[in-house]
């Protein structure tokens, strides 16, 4: 068995869920073993109770490259931590989303160590699946982390694809109250999910506007998450409570959105709090640096081609921060499912094209 395919095995067994931080210790710590020689710097830290690990050929936290990845999965059958090889895929928990990606970036760094000039650094985290709050955004804001290019395996979803255009998302909140009542006399409350309901009507309808004819799907989206209200089912209910996921694309500013969705619940008297708020990612394919990453692509015998993302990543973290990313993985399928699996071949060739890139990089100034 190659000794990346064995090494992705290896990480695979590993249950790094956040139901087991147990398993996020041992991922984190059993990597750190394979780096333990005079060549590397290897520095482990924690965040919340989240561990993250970074390995170096410096001392200096600006490096030239940056391979960055994290180490845990979402929940899983413990099955799915029994890894298995069948018609040249590798199924398990982990193989795409993406542990796969982090073997080929670990072999490729072990391989180029020693004849590099440059200055690398491998940023590894296990909070991706729940934000990212507590890894790569801690591991550049409060260590201070930088690089010339970032390379994260977790976006693309061939290695021959990269995607230079992530969505931001935000998260809305929003609470309305009414006045209690016995069920049998309604007029004399104020039924505060009737509120709710005409709210969500009146925001499918701001979804709807906002949609364009685009086979791919590049427009933002309103997506309703969860409605709750009431507490017992003789009363008029004075409470209730929406929740949206909302992902915006480049060409609209998430304050026009969250402004949009205040002026909509003053109708209703209804408070608005945003939980949470992403920027988008907006790469250049005219960067050096991509430009390098899609030479190298062209001289492992890939065919580029650019894409865009549905979802969010770490990379937002690192453009928030000046630093470019290159959005690019190994070929895999139904990733966070029951049959989630990596080509193995696409395994190999993505390790390439990375240990290529290093070895030929150069630096622009």
């Amino acid at each position: 068995m190659h000794p990346t395919i064995s090494l992705l095995e290896q990480l695979v067994y590993i249950e790094s869920t956040h139901e087991r931080k147990e398993g996020l210790k041992e991922v984190v710590d059993f990597i750190a073993s394979l780096f333990q020689t005079s060549n590397f710097y290897v520095t482990k830290y924690f965040f919340d109770g989240y561990p993250a690990l970074v390995v170096s050929n410096t001392e200096s936290l600006d490096v030239d490259i940056i391979l960055s990845g994290h180490l845990d999965v979402v929940g899983a059958p413990k099955k799915m931590f029994t890894p298995k090889v069948k018609d040249g895929y590798m199924y398990g928990r982990g193989t795409m989303d993406m542990k796969s990606g982090v073997a080929a970036m670990i072999n490729s760094f072990r391989a180029t160590v020693k004849d590099t000039k440059h200055t690398i650094a491998l940023l590894l985290s296990t909070d991706e699946e729940i934000g990212g709050f507590n890894g790569a955004k801690q591991l550049l804001e409060t260590v201070g982390y930088t690089g010339k290019i970032a390379i994260i395996p977790d976006g693309g979803y061939k290695e021959t694809q990269i995607a230079l255009r992530e969505k931001g998302f935000l998260r809305a909140h929003i609470t309305f109250s009414g006045l209690s009542a016995h069920a049998s006399r309604p007029w004399q409350g104020d039924n505060a999910i009737l509120k709710m309901a005409d709210f969500i009507h009146n925001m499918e309808e701001y979804n709807q506007s906002l949609q364009k004819n685009d086979s791919g799907h590049w427009y933002t989206t309103v997506n309703l998450s969860r409605c709750t209200g009431g507490h017992s089912l003789n009363s008029v209910p004075n409470n209730a409570v929406v929740d949206y996921d909302i992902r915006y694309t480049e060409d609209q500013a998430p304050e026009g959105i969250i402004e949009s969705i205040k002026k909509l619940a003053e109708k209703y008297s209804a408070e608005v709090h945003i939980s949470m708020l992403e920027s988008n990612v907006c790469i250049s394919k005219d960067n050096p640096y991509v430009q390098q990453y899609v030479a190298s692509i062209e001289a492992n015998e890939g065919k580029v081609t650019f894409t865009q993302d549905q979802g969010a990543s770490d990379a937002r973290f690192f453009v928030a921060h000046g630093v470019p990313v290159v959005l690019s993985q190994p070929y895999g399928l139904d990733w966070h499912s029951p049959n989630e699996r990596v080509d193995l071949d696409s395994v190999l060739k993505f390790q390439e094209i990375v240990t290529y890139f290093i070895r030929n990089f150069e630096v622009k100034k």
